[in-house]
């Protein structure tokens, strides 16, 4: 694999750094793009309230259900916590329900791409580094962030976006990371991913690509050890090739 070094840029308050050797970012979640999981919570309560099931998460646990990708994969396993017997027809309706309200939401509040997402995108085009979003959540939620933060991001720019239909194995599995790989010719040594979740790091890992962690606001409680370096942002990131 190609060594990609890290390198610290200026020696200020805020460490910076460089990674050389780039010919790919591959942004992952939607939530490297912009935070969403308070929207994603509300929309999942206001859901079950129009389901009538009687739950209401709370942030506390919406942050532990968060270590694992998979909404469903969530209302399921509640479920069976709370011994409610719900249909996998039912899981898929009752997620859906939260999936169309988390879109409504996005376009009643004002959402901001998460600090230096839009300033790595331009380094990457400046460079001649491919772009890719690579998530294995539905098409309708990358719709709906793509139109939310389309006054910031241009996703034209992107040569590849994947969603949980181009994968047979959702994330923490490397599907989503080696069909995005195949879909721009590149080998893993190229490429360098951006996760905002332990289950993100390790699909990305597990397809040997290097990855920087940048921890979204409910993501405190994960595993980020594997990650090659964690960062609150990207403002102190540029990419060269």
């Amino acid at each position: 694999m190609q060594e990609i070094k890290l390198t610290p840029k200026s020696k200020t308050s805020d460490v910076e750094h460089e990674i050389k050797g780039v010919s790919a970012l591959f942004l992952g979640s939607i939530g490297t793009v912009a935070e969403t999981s308070a929207l994603q919570l509300e929309a999942f309560n206001s859901a079950f309230v129009k389901f009538n099931i009687g739950w209401h998460w709370s942030e506390k646990e919406y942050t532990q259900m968060l270590k694992q990708a998979g909404g469903r994969r969530r209302i399921k396993e509640y479920a069976a916590e709370k011994n409610v017997v719900l249909s996998n027809a039912e899981i898929i309706e009752i997620h859906q329900c939260k999936t169309d309200i988390f879109s409504e939401l996005l376009v009643k509040r004002e959402i901001k791409a998460r600090e230096g997402v839009p300033e790595i995108i331009r380094n990457c085009v400046e460079n001649n580094i491919k772009l890719g979003w690579v998530t294995t959540t539905s098409d309708q939620n990358v719709k709906a962030i793509q139109d939310a933060t389309s006054n910031q991001i241009d996703f034209s720019l992107f040569s590849v976006i994947t969603t949980e239909d181009d994968v047979q194995n959702s994330k923490p599995a490397p599907d989503c990371y080696l069909k995005a790989l195949r879909t721009l010719g590149f080998d893993h040594g190229n490429a360098v991913a951006v996760e905002d979740s332990g289950s993100g790091v390790s699909s990305a890992k597990s397809a040997l690509v290097r990855c920087i962690a940048v921890p979204g606001k409910y993501g405190y409680l994960q595993d980020f050890t594997h990650a090659d370096i964690v960062l609150s942002d990207l403002h102190s990131l540029t990419l060269s090739r």
